[in-house]
């Protein structure tokens, strides 16, 4: 049995009718009406459903969204100032329910089209659909149909004007061809365009990309003892600025064979295959610029670089089954299991490489059994994930949930970095070492503080840290394995008024859900505060200032805590008039620096003593 190593949990889904406000400025720092905010919630498939929200800002340029939505989840605007200028602003990420946002935008380009030249190689392009991906989850999309010439619309509604952009191109029944990326750089105006290199711009509003050319690939698959060749194999490719994305390339016929077409690479662009086949092993191969792998063994390269045909030889696989101790459940549903493997490419010119494969999903049988049919004995490491939902929470809880709303879905994980013996493999999941502490974080005047960012530090972990919400009434819940963590901190800040830190544990011999946690918040009374000048000293205003690097502390646990949290706290911009007054958390006699940056130039400047009146000078 392998040994259980790590319990974490993760908030996924949050309290229904949680609300998150903001505003919108433009790039001159006026409130601006009528801006486009969307919010992306990827969820994490197939529990929860990704979910996409918009709406507009009113006169005064705020904007709510109030809904259901989870961790990981982020928001962008972008609009015209009064001038008629377009505009976006970066994307804030990892948002909360009941978080304020100050979303300022940027000046950007606009393009209506796209051109694809020598997309004609790779069929009828009145066939082919271009799609454009927000960040390569597959969850923000926008499809657009190609012109015989090439042509492609660019929606209106979709942010092509962020630092990176991703697009696949598609045959009609669903599978990607190529995948390929749009770069973009902010000038020293401040506005975003396409980087030299990545686009040639034709016109005012069109695009311009070369499409990779296609070429062929043969794949033999057959048994490894007796080389029978072997049908139904399935054949996922892994393809340039796909991020970490399988997409399917084909099935094997009767004679063990499949004929594809992929991107020829240009540099050091990879192009992996994954095939497998149920009760089988899965193999990998790999080739870019540099060299041809299959599995850990290189190959000589082709004579033009590419390889013409590969030949994957697959073994018997072995069942990884597995098991929820301490499982208590009535009906199927309540959980469910993630498995990701991992295959090391060991020939990897660059010493070492390993490709995520595809996940897998099987569900919590009511005695807590589960299983997966069949699990390559080539893989290098494998994680499993372990997910309940709310109603099993609830189950597990009874009397002790000290929550009104329904309970977050929650995760579970635990993770192993060791192949599977030739036996085969076998998992638990033990919930007797799990150990729930309910929380809640009040204000000063002894009421509730809603929607609390909390962050869970377990001692003698090093700087490892979760990060918890709690909901409308300041309420959360903690979730460890005493086996790994018989100790730790709850600390955190809210709006940059106040903080709070409480250490929870050690348990000799606790219950499964421990006595809830009050804590009352401290006031933040310090400040870092001056005027950013540039070497005439005149004002500079739109310096972006950060926390950087800090000088010794030791290993005080009250002092790490209070870096951590003014790692949160110290970050800001100067105004007009070059002032800037950003809170922060006393720490005695402690040096730390002060990152500035501004049109891509950056300045750290040492701090010896927190305090107002700083000057800093800024380079021209």
């Amino acid at each position: 049995m392998l040994p259980l190593t790590s319990l974490l949990f993760l908030v996924l889904t949050l309290d229904q009718g949680a609300t998150l406000r903001g505003v919108v400025k433009d790039p001159h720092g006026n409130l601006c009406e009528g801006a486009e905010v969307t919010l992306v919630s990827p969820g994490l498939p197939p529990i929860p459903k990704p979910r996409i929200l918009r709406t507009m800002t009113n006169g005064r340029g705020r904007f709510q969204f109030s809904a259901e939505f989870g961790a990981g989840s982020y928001v962008w605007a972008h609009g015209k100032d009064a001038g008629g200028s377009f505009f976006c602003t970066p994307v804030e990420r990892k948002v909360r329910p009941g978080q304020v946002l100050h979303l300022e935008g940027t000046g950007r380009r606009i393009f209506e089209a796209v051109r694809l030249d020598g997309i004609q190689a790779w069929g009828e392009p009145g066939e082919l659909r271009l799609v454009w991906d927000l960040d390569g989850t597959g969850v923000y999309t926008r499809e657009m149909p190609i012109s015989g010439s090439g042509l492609a619309k660019i929606p209106p509604s979709f942010p092509l004007f962020l630092d990176r952009r991703l697009f696949w191109v598609r045959e009609a029944g669903g599978r990607k061809l190529f995948a390929a990326a749009l770069f973009w750089e902010k000038g020293r105006d401040g506005v975003l365009r396409p980087e030299k290199g990545s686009l040639g711009v034709e016109g005012s509003g069109l695009l311009r990309f070369s499409c990779p050319k296609p070429r062929s690939l043969s794949v033999f698959v057959r048994t490894k003892v007796v080389g029978k060749p072997l049908s139904g194999a399935r054949i996922s490719l892994f393809l340039p600025y796909a991020r970490l994305s399988w997409v399917e390339g084909g099935v094997t016929d009767s004679k063990g064979m499949a004929h594809l077409i992929v991107p020829a690479f240009q540099g050091d662009s990879p192009v992996a295959l994954l095939v497998r086949k149920k009760g089988f092993s899965a193999e990998v191969a790999y080739e870019d610029g540099k060299g041809a792998y299959l599995g850990k063994e290189g190959r000589e390269p082709e004579p033009r670089g590419f390889v013409k045909e590969w030949t994957f030889s697959l073994e018997k696989a072995e069942p990884l089954a597995g098991k929820v101790l301490g499982w208590k459940a009535e009906e199927e549903g309540l959980g469910l299991v993630r498995l990701e493997l991992s295959f090391g490419m060991g020939g990897y010119p660059r010493g070492g490489l390993e490709l995520v494969g595809p996940e897998q999903f099987a569900r919590v049988h009511p005695s807590g059994e589960f299983r997966f049919p069949g699990i390559p004995k080539n893989i290098s490491h494998w994680r499993a994930s372990l997910f309940l939902t709310p109603k099993a929470w609830q189950r597990m809880l009874g009397k002790s949930n000290p929550r009104e709303a329904p309970l977050p879905m929650l995760v579970l994980m635990t993770s192993w970095k060791s192949k599977l013996t030739t036996r085969g493999g076998f998992c638990t999941f033990d919930l007797k070492h799990l150990r729930l502490v309910p929380f809640q974080i009040l204000g000063e005047d002894g009421g509730p503080l809603p929607f609390p960012r909390v962050h869970w530090r377990m001692r003698g972990t090093g700087p490892r840290s979760l990060t918890l919400f709690g909901d409308h009434l300041g309420r959360g819940l903690l979730s460890f394995s005493d086996r790994v963590h018989r100790e730790g901190d709850l600390y955190g800040t809210h709006q940059g008024r106040w903080y709070w830190m409480q250490k929870v544990g050690p348990f000799a011999k606790a219950g499964k859900v421990l006595p809830p946690k009050e804590i009352q918040v401290r006031p933040i009374r310090g400040v870092v505060a001056g005027t950013i000048v540039d070497k005439d000293g005149d004002p500079v205003a739109g310096v972006k200032i950060r926390l950087g690097s800090w000088g010794p502390v030791g290993p005080d646990p009250e002092k790490l805590l209070l870096l951590e949290m003014n790692k949160d706290l110290v970050q800001g911009r100067s105004d007009k008039k070059g002032r800037f007054r950003i809170p922060f958390i006393p720490m005695g006699p402690v040096s730390f620096s002060l990152v500035l940056s501004k049109n891509k130039r950056l300045k750290t400047v040492w701090i010896r003593k927190a305090g107002e009146g700083l000057e800093l000078v800024f380079p021209n």
